[in-house]
């Protein structure tokens, strides 16, 4: 009798979940050259709209590939299934790395390239910070990780400013 409620109980609680399965970036040359050949539309953009359903609007300010129509904003919306990266703050700029959907629309994978100048890191990248260490109370360590989190975060700008020049 116990199972037969528990598995009731467990029937009324069945929900859809889902999670991002992303593989890790190893190599970033061969990442850029293969998002290059899947990716339709690669741009700079600054974000110029947020909205509180998760879409938002982007002006292109500079566009690599896929821009032949002369394009100068996608809209973008947070798609489900492609495990998205929802932009956040407003003007931020962003390096995209996307397609269009039937709708002319775009969404940003947080499994691939696309990134904020803001937070320069990609999936899986190598300069990403490691996490504080737990009971960081001296005011020198802390200094330490501030400042080995802002060379991180140098070096990962670096390697963005020379991925758009690639």
């Amino acid at each position: 009798m116990k199972s037969f409620f528990l598995v009731i109980l467990m029937l009324f609680n069945w929900g859809y979940s889902s999670a991002c399965d992303c593989l890790m970036i190893k190599n970033l040359e061969e990442a850029q050259k293969s998002s290059f050949e899947e990716n339709e539309l690669i741009f700079v953009g600054k974000v110029i709209e947020l909205n509180s359903d998760g879409s938002y609007a982007l002006e292109i300010i500079e566009s690599f590939k896929g821009n032949e129509n002369g394009l100068t904003k996608v809209y973008g919306f947070p798609d489900e299934f492609s495990c998205p990266i929802i932009p956040n703050n407003l003007y931020e700029t962003w390096l995209v790395y996307s397609n269009l959907d039937l709708d002319g629309k775009i969404s940003i994978s947080q499994c691939g390239l696309s990134r904020s100048f803001q937070f320069p890191f990609y999936y899986g990248s190598r300069l990403l910070p490691p996490p504080p260490p737990l009971g960081l109370n001296d005011p020198l360590d802390i200094l330490d990780l501030e400042s080995l989190t802002i060379e991180y975060k140098k070096r990962a700008l670096d390697e963005l400013k020379n991925e758009i020049e690639f």
